[in-house]
């Protein structure tokens, strides 16, 4: 019984960095990049607990004694996501977040998920909420950005752009989408002003 405890608390652990890690991740159009982190640390799971599904099996037991563990329940959504379910992610996270609304960190997780399962309107929905908990979160603003740009919306997604570089002016990242979101726009000037400051900081971009 003790050896189950023990590999409990350490699978507990594991998926606390993951979800670590996926807050602080960012850079939703990355999704090819967040999916080799994300396969990388589950790989590290799968280590520890033989299966995904032994690791899952922990946590649903802890919930079974603590169903009011809005961390548990967090945690095993970054679990379930890492194992590549994220619809199911996006299930866990919510109760999560019906016991701890003000949670960024699980809002991060389910934008994620959602963005991951191609529903980007709970991706912008969780990543307002995340702001608005954390207005000045660079990463939530730059995420908003690219889930607003890959809605269509291109006048928010560049405000939102704006902001980060308000916020850190050597994010090149964000002056190169938002030099791009004006040039669809037809803001020839705005365009170049940022693409010339992204080609002038990295020539290769």
């Amino acid at each position: 019984a003790r050896r189950g405890e023990h590999r409990g608390q350490f699978l507990v652990r594991e998926a606390r960095e993951l979800r670590d890690r996926m807050a602080a991740l960012g850079r939703l159009a990355q999704l090819a990049q967040a999916n080799h982190v994300l396969g990388r640390v589950g790989t590290t799971a799968v280590r520890v607990a033989h299966r995904h599904d032994d690791a899952l099996a922990e946590f649903d037991l802890a919930l079974r004694a603590m169903p009011n563990q809005a961390d548990i329940w967090a945690d095993r959504g970054a679990l379930l996501l890492a194992m590549k379910r994220p619809k199911d992610a996006i299930v866990s996270i919510d109760r999560a977040l019906a016991i701890q609304p003000r949670f960024p960190e699980a809002l991060t997780i389910k934008a994620t998920a959602a963005t991951l399962a191609g529903e980007l309107p709970i991706a912008l929905d969780s990543l307002t909420r995340a702001n608005s908990l954390r207005p000045n979160d660079v990463e939530t603003l730059y995420n908003l950005g690219v889930v607003h740009e890959a809605l269509g919306d291109g006048p928010k997604a560049t405000e939102a752009y704006g902001r980060v570089l308000a916020l850190s002016p050597n994010r090149i990242d964000a002056r190169l989408n938002r030099g791009l979101v004006h040039r669809r726009l037809g803001r020839s000037l705005a365009a170049l002003r940022d693409l010339e400051k992204v080609s002038a900081v990295d020539p290769d971009r």
